[in-house]
């Protein structure tokens, strides 16, 4: 079950192109890390 799920996901990924792939991991880095430095700066505050 879970290998035919992951061979499907595979399959959807790879018709995804590689700028856009690119893309969503920067935005997603970008958010974490504005996160880990608000969630420090109110550390700081307090």
């Amino acid at each position: 079950e879970m290998v035919f799920f992951s061979s499907k996901t595979l399959h959807f990924y790879q018709k995804i192109p590689p700028e856009l792939l690119t893309y969503y991991l920067l935005l997603i880095t970008y958010y974490f890390k504005t996160r880990v430095n608000r969630l420090i700066q109110q550390a700081l505050t307090i």
